[in-house]
């Protein structure tokens, strides 16, 4: 399995190759807890969704299956940008570390986790594609049916807490403090790309934007 995500220079400090095993662990914690978090506010946003009249079908609350391989795969791409663009590991180390990651974050689904990540590969730096590709994903285990766009608009309304905490993890645990700025454009970006192109009412949400727009804008 090669998983080389391609670093381009060398730097020293807290991604030595003696701290990869701390560091991946970490990482893997904290997006577990992470998944099961936004997992949960998934569903009790799609049954207030559901409660207030809207199409919404529920037939897999609990996380799990392919839902949980897609949300790995997903932080594992996300993650896997943020270390392109931060250049934490040394280039001729990438793939050594990118293997041990993917390891610790998947453990014994790293076969059926890697059909996702191959997926969300192909749409490089596309951060609109990959997300929507992710909600897809999601909803279609959620609901086992074809996926609304009523279900798909209300994944997508709350896709941005899952996407910049990602990058905070692995900001934190390389301790980059230059990254939580990064991080908070980075993301604010993805909701702007996601907003103009396929989902006008999603940049309309009053909670949204109540919620984001005062981190970014002052």
């Amino acid at each position: 399995m090669r998983l080389w995500l391609g670093w381009q220079s060398e730097q020293a400090g807290p991604g030595a190759r003696s701290e990869w095993g701390s560091i991946c662990l970490e990482i893997a914690k904290q997006f577990k807890e992470d998944r099961e978090k936004w997992f949960k506010a998934c569903i009790d946003l799609l049954i207030k969704k559901a409660k207030e009249g809207q199409r919404i079908t529920i037939v897999r609350p609990v996380l799990g299956g392919t839902a949980e391989q897609a949300l790995k795969a997903f932080q594992l791409r996300l993650a896997s940008l943020m270390l392109y663009e931060r250049e934490y590991i040394p280039p001729d180390q990438g793939q050594d570390f990118a293997d041990l990651l993917y390891a610790q974050v998947c453990g014994t689904e790293l076969d059926e986790c890697m059909v996702y990540v191959r997926r969300y590969l192909e749409f490089k730096t596309d951060f609109g594609a990959l997300t929507n590709a992710f909600c897809h994903d999601a909803c279609d285990y959620i609901t086992t049916s074809k996926v609304t766009e009523t279900e798909m608009n209300a994944v997508l309304l709350i896709v941005l807490p899952l996407l910049y905490p990602t990058h905070m993890i692995v900001a934190s645990v390389f301790q980059d403090k230059k990254a939580y700025s990064y991080s908070y454009c980075l993301s604010y970006k993805t909701f702007v790309f996601l907003a103009a192109r396929n989902h006008s009412k999603f940049i309309k949400h009053p909670r949204v934007l109540g919620r984001w727009n005062s981190r970014f804008i002052s």
